[in-house]
């Protein structure tokens, strides 16, 4: 099995941890919220009335853990403690319920179903119901529950497509509502549209070879509305031999106010456009919006282009009319002992304007972590510059210095605010509330934060994390209607 085998294996063992953003929220058939956190990449989390719902896992010790209602802002819990195992995989909110996907403690690869009462805690249901962790939940406006998990493959280190799942109140037990059956389809990363249907952000498989698909599935008629291969965007990144990095992270936007997909290329500026319904794909090298005179100077004295510095992850979020992406880059210099001297870094910052597809400004604030505030009248950001030695046998880190909590200003890309005693690692995680202007801060100590980008004042002392310091491992929140 080659490493990207081994490494995909343990993807779908654990955790696919991804960063999917929707372009805009309204949501007729189902309802699409934005994650905090979680140990797969779930959006969908209906609430209660009108008050945001926010969840939170703890670990008393690796075996058990909980999910507690908690106040969005304060992180204080205000609902009972639901068990869930060695740790949950996804959950889904209704009026009545609080349902969570969890992962045994026994070692064993099933994954578990538990459907307690929102008001008391009382476990209605806890049933092993799976083979693989599930993609996502999301519930629909009627109440009803609803679960995608990979089909697992025969040979058990893939999988083969996925299933929709209806969890029914009255005979407690999971319904097929939909399958896509596809043995050349390894599903990573699941987004709940609009308008219900499902993107779903994958690597078809072919062998030991991957590239990276993308899928939009109309689950209440069981029929695929999208289904293209990206070609153009590895799924290894570059390295020296016997030097092991991070699989590349092309971000993928769901622009649905424009009907497209925005797949961000993370080794190079380009961005390659997927129509939907059409699949109609356009790949565009990003370039700087010139005025009719620096265009006219440029033909006169041909230049390079000023663009951003290539990454092997990056990060994009919409914000108004403008598509911000950062990223964070690698690179080796070969000592004479053989090894390689690192530098993790983060890369240059840029605001593309989505008419054009242009790139209207750009920065180095130093970030490689971003969001935006719910208003869309800041950014935050953050991250860290990492060195080091590493080689076949040997991986040392040798300084380790944090951008801190950066408010920046969406129009020139300027710092406009400083915190030093909030620090994000490059893997950190800020994700904006959808009802309150804060943004949730997963600090490197792994202390889940809320911090308000209008005062700069941090409005909890914050909740301890997962060991390994993810925030996708212990905190998700939910918004109501759209």
């Amino acid at each position: 099995m080659s490493r990207l085998a081994m490494v995909l294996s343990l993807l779908l063992l654990g955790a696919a941890c991804a960063d999917v953003s929707t372009g805009s929220s309204s949501a007729p058939t189902a309802t699409s919220t934005s994650v905090v956190a979680s140990s797969t990449s779930e959006p969908p989390i209906e609430s209660r009335g009108s008050s945001t719902t926010t969840l939170r896992a703890g670990w008393p010790d690796w075996a058990t853990s909980s999910v507690v209602e908690v106040d969005p802002v304060t992180l204080v819990d205000v609902g009972p403690a639901v068990p869930a195992g060695a740790w949950s995989e996804g959950s889904a909110v209704t009026d009545d319920l609080i349902a969570i996907a969890t992962w045994p403690a026994d070692g064993i690869s099933w994954w578990r179903l538990v459907v307690a009462s929102r008001d008391t805690g009382e476990v209605l249901f806890d049933e092993r119901v799976g083979t693989m962790n599930i993609l996502g939940m999301f519930t629909l406006p009627s109440g009803e529950v609803m679960v995608v998990e990979p089909i697992r493959s025969a040979d058990w280190n893939f999988s083969d497509g996925f299933v929709v799942d209806a969890f029914n109140v009255d005979t407690n037990d999971l319904e097929e509502v939909a399958r896509f059956d596809d043995g050349d389809f390894v599903p990573l990363r699941l987004t709940v549209l609009s308008d219900g249907r499902l993107g779903v952000v994958g690597w078809d498989r072919h062998g030991d070879t991957f590239q990276h698909r993308i899928i939009v599935f109309d689950w209440a008629r069981n029929e695929v509305v999208v289904d293209v291969v990206l070609e153009g965007l590895p799924v290894e990144a570059e390295a020296p031999d016997g030097v092991y990095v991070d699989p590349m992270y092309h971000p993928v936007i769901w622009d649905e106010e424009r009907s497209r997909i925005l797949a961000v290329h993370a080794h190079e500026d380009v961005i390659t456009t997927v129509g939907i319904p059409s699949g109609e794909i356009e790949e565009i090298l990003l370039v700087p919006e010139r005025s009719l005179l620096s265009a006219f100077f440029a033909w006169l004295v041909p230049a390079a282009d000023a663009k951003g510095m290539p990454s092997f992850q990056r990060q994009a979020v919409i914000s108004g009319d403008h598509l911000y992406v950062a990223g964070a880059t690698v690179t080796f210099d070969e000592t004479a002992d053989g090894t390689y001297a690192y530098r993790h870094a983060p890369g240059d910052l840029l605001k593309i304007d989505l008419a054009t597809m242009r790139i209207v400004e750009s920065a180095q604030p130093g970030v490689s972590v971003i969001a935006s505030s719910t208003s869309g009248g800041y950014l935050i950001g953050g991250g860290q510059t990492t060195t080091g030695q590493v080689g076949e046998e040997l991986s040392t880190t040798e300084s380790v210095e944090y951008a801190g909590l950066l408010v920046i200003d969406p129009d020139t890309l300027e710092v406009v605010d400083h915190h030093n005693e909030v620090n994000i690692t490059w893997e950190g995680e800020l994700q904006p509330s959808n009802t309150e202007n804060i943004i949730y801060v997963d600090d490197h100590a792994g202390d889940i934060l809320t911090f308000d980008p209008i005062s700069g004042d941090l409005l909890s002392t914050g909740v301890r994390g997962f060991e390994y310091s993810l925030m996708r491992n212990s905190l998700r929140y939910t918004s109501p209607g759209s």
